[in-house]
């Protein structure tokens, strides 16, 4: 995951912008949904457990290409930016960024661990 959040801030040019690694536990607590709220996140529990470790290796060793994850960060950039204001206002998927900013301020006005 930290991969591709860092392949999306730099090529949308925003080094500045702020990651903040919140547990799984907590996200489900304020009812986050992975890949409904938060695209490409699974837990690593419960049903999905294991989901994201899943080997590649036969796809590999048969055939399969990949690309650099920057590769396909910059194409999904262009896409969207071919996109009307109109569409682009309206997100399809994704936590909004009212909802964003409430959970992380839960997580940041959380009392520290002992």
């Amino acid at each position: 995951m930290g991969e591709l959040l860092g392949a999306c801030q730099r090529v949308a040019a925003r080094p500045d912008s702020t990651l903040t690694w919140v547990p799984a536990d907590f996200l489900q607590a304020q009812e986050v949904g992975p890949w409904s709220d938060m695209p490409v996140w699974v837990p690593a529990d419960g049903e999905y457990a294991g989901f994201g470790r899943r080997s590649t290796a036969r796809a590999h060793a048969a055939g399969l290409r990949t690309r650099p994850i920057g590769d396909t960060v910059q194409a999904t950039l262009d896409w969207w930016r071919t996109l009307p204001d109109a569409r682009r206002a309206k997100l399809q998927a994704g936590i909004m960024p009212e909802r964003e900013a409430a959970v992380l301020a839960a997580w940041h006005a959380r009392e520290p661990a002992p």
